[in-house]
């Protein structure tokens, strides 16, 4: 991503150094939207109401998405497909996906109707995630929260697919996180 959109909200991941496994996101008016609390075995996701609405459980090969009242692997929550290095979502049938930028400093997500249109975008700014969140995904019911997950997910430190496989989360986190931490 080039400038910030204005028309964008910025949603900022706190007490994300060294891990972003127990954060807490807020809106630009310091609201908490997401709490994330973790132990070893399992992370927990609030949402502004203060109710669960995902957990991660990390004591498998591949980390389990609980979400929605189904449990799946992070591959299949999150599925790449590696021709186009393309991480889907998928969200009341609707599907998304999160692409790394050409300059390799942040990671869009697209809708398949509108694939030059970006939705939101991460990046990582000085060991602080943001989300650049558009007007539709602030607007549309559980978008949101799903993008946070998503982001969440993508910056966990865990592998999202089985050994060998790689993606967004591993090629960019990996490079931004070799770039921050050698600051």
């Amino acid at each position: 991503m080039s400038a910030p959109n204005p028309d964008f909200i910025t949603f900022k991941f706190s007490g994300t150094k060294p891990t972003i496994r127990d954060s807490r996101v807020t809106d630009p008016w310091n609201q908490t939207v997401l709490t994330v609390s973790s132990t070893k075995k399992e992370s927990t996701l609030h949402n502004m109401q203060g109710q669960v609405f995902a957990q991660i459980e990390w004591k498998h090969s591949l980390p389990r998405v609980r979400y929605r009242g189904a449990e799946v692997k992070s591959k299949d929550f999150l599925p790449l497909e590696r021709k186009s290095m393309i991480r889907g979502m998928t969200l009341e049938g609707q599907t998304y996906g999160w692409k790394g930028s050409p300059d390799g400093m942040s990671v869009g997500l697209y809708h398949p109707s509108s694939p030059d249109k970006c939705l939101a975008y991460w990046h990582n700014e000085d060991h602080v995630i943001f989300l650049e969140a558009s007007p539709h995904v602030c607007q549309t019911p559980g978008l949101l929260d799903l993008c946070l997950m998503a982001v969440f997910l993508m910056n966990c430190g865990s592998q999202l697919e089985e050994h060998g496989s790689s993606g967004p989360n591993l090629w960019l986190a990996g490079a931004l996180s070799a770039v921050i931490n050698s600051a």
